[in-house]
C-alpha cells in the first residue's frame, strides 16, 4: 500500500463493515490464521489494503446502483427504491460479490444518496 493508498484507507468509514470470520486450522491445539502487514498481524482478510479493495468495491456498487435507480424510475414506478436495490443487491450476494454485511452497507449508502 502506497502512501496515497494509506491516505485514502483512511477515509474508510466507520461503518464499513470487517469481515468476522477468523481461519482456523483443526488439530490438537486450534491454530488461528493470521497475515502480516507491516508488522502487525490480521485476520485474513482484514489487513488494510484487503479493506481498502473490498471499501473501493462497494463504493463502485453504490455508484452503478444510483445511476441504475435513476435510469429505471420511468420502468419501474410502481416499485419503491428501496425495493430495486434490493433486488440488485440479492443478486450481487448470491453471485459472491459483495459479502451479507457489504450488501446492507452499499444499500445504506445508495438509500442515504437517493433521498
Amino acid at each position: 500500500m502506497s502512501e496515497v493508498d494509506e491516505v485514502e484507507f483512511s477515509k474508510i468509514p466507520k461503518n464499513f463493515p470487517r469481515p468476522e470470520y477468523p481461519s482456523a486450522l483443526p488439530g490438537t491445539q486450534p491454530k488461528l490464521i493470521m497475515t502480516k502487514y507491516k508488522e502487525k498481524y490480521y485476520v485474513v482478510g482484514c489487513t488494510p489494503p484487503e479493506i481498502y479493495e473490498r471499501w473501493r468495491l462497494c463504493v463502485d456498487y453504490v455508484t452503478q446502483l444510483n445511476e441504475v435507480i435513476h435510469a429505471s424510475r420511468t420502468e419501474r414506478s410502481t416499485m419503491s427504491e428501496e425495493k430495486i436495490i434490493g433486488n440488485y443487491l440479492d443478486a450481487f450476494f448470491e453471485g459472491g460479490l459483495v459479502s451479507k454485511d457489504e450488501a446492507h452497507w452499499v444499500r445504506d449508502e445508495v438509500l442515504r444518496c437517493v433521498k
